[in-house]
């Protein structure tokens, strides 16, 4: 029995988000690592890989992923401090 999976998405988004991967598929791997700190004091660092055309468009985009539920869990709710954010090119 096939699984349910909601209405189609509209083939002009389809085609915006094909060519947007293939877009950032052909730039620059980054990536930015940015520090953390837990409600009682412990530091750390969580990294993104972000392929992007800039550093400074790296760690745009690594800010907004660290933003996301996922990135919040994943460093278990420490807080994180963009303005320290580096990016190093790994290609």
């Amino acid at each position: 029995m096939p699984l349910a999976t909601g209405p189609a998405e509209p083939a002009h988004i389809a085609r915006t988000r094909a060519a947007s991967r293939k877009t950032d598929a052909l730039q620059p791997l980054w990536l930015v690592t940015m520090p953390t700190r837990t409600r009682g004091g412990s530091r750390g660092i969580q990294t993104f890989a972000i392929r992007a055309a800039s550093s400074r468009a790296a760690v745009d985009r690594a800010v907004a992923a660290a933003e996301t539920e996922t990135a919040v869990l994943h460093r278990r709710s420490a807080r994180i401090d963009p303005s320290a954010a580096t990016a190093v090119l790994f290609e």
